[in-house]
């Protein structure tokens, strides 16, 4: 699905509308979850995001 360049840009900043609600509300991550994925060792991580190609 192409999209012109203004739905672009209405999607681009639809979010910050609600981020901050976002932020404010929705649960954390449970802490022994967090354990059990990451173990006791200190690591790097690298969260990659996609952006649909143009």
């Amino acid at each position: 699905m192409a999209l012109d360049d203004e739905e672009r840009r209405r999607r681009a900043t639809s979010f910050a509308d609600v981020a901050g609600a976002y932020e404010r509300f929705r649960p954390g991550y449970p802490d022994d979850a967090v354990r059990w994925l990451v173990g006791s060792e200190p690591l790097d991580v690298v969260d990659l995001g996609a952006e649909p190609a143009s």
